[in-house]
Parts: C-alpha cells; structure tokens; sequence
C-alpha cells in the first residue's frame, strides 16, 4: 500500500531528528507521565489512580477542583472513568483533585451536550 504512494518519494527525503514516546517530564518538584504514555501504559498502573465519574469528570475539565477523601501521597495521579477508561492525568494536592488533561484531549458527550476543551 505504501509502496505505490506518490508521497512515498517526498517522504523520503526527511530527516528524522526524533523517535519514541516522550513518557515524562518533570514539572516544578514532580515528574509528570505525558498524557499519551498514561492513555497507553495506564492500565497496568496498580496504584496512583483514581477512579471517578463522569459528573467529576465534568466537574474537573469545567475548571473545578475536587475535594476528595484519598489515602495517596501528593503528586500525579491517573484519572480513570468508571475503573476502565483511562483519561489521563490529574494533580492531587492537600486533599483536592485538579485535572491535567490538556484542553485539546477534552472531547466527550456528556447528559446530552457535547464537551469540548
């Protein structure tokens, strides 16, 4: 299929300066996973998650923050829409919750209206 693209020719002929998935970067005192490595490798993550629903989920990319009752340390934590979609990450400090997804990942339906960052 590739093989008898015209763009094939052109595409060629660029020069590749980076390869990979840039997984982390480090952010005042914290490393932050990328929102990408989190949809990605999230999954097998086994703690430093948490779990919430699409009314928080609401909540969090309306530019809200959550007052939660958590037993983790501060820091970046997974967000997770009802235990198996992974959202991306979220900051989670002195006992509230602030989304980190950036604004341009943020597209979802929500009681009938479309969500948009």
């Amino acid at each position: 299929m590739l093989r008898q693209s015209e763009w094939i020719k052109d595409a060629a002929l660029l020069k590749v300066s980076v390869v990979g998935l840039k997984a982390f970067q480090k952010v005042g005192r914290y490393m932050k996973p990328t929102t990408r490595f989190i949809q990605l490798f999230g999954h097998m993550a086994t703690k430093g998650y948490v779990c919430i629903s699409e009314e928080q989920l609401f909540q969090l990319v309306s530019g809200m923050r959550l007052s939660l009752s958590l037993n983790l340390e501060d820091g970046y934590v997974i967000l997770k829409l009802d235990e198996n979609k992974i959202l991306g990450m979220g900051l989670w400090t002195k006992g509230t919750l602030q989304s980190q997804i950036p604004k341009k990942e943020i597209r979802w339906e929500y009681k009938g209206r479309v969500i948009k960052g």
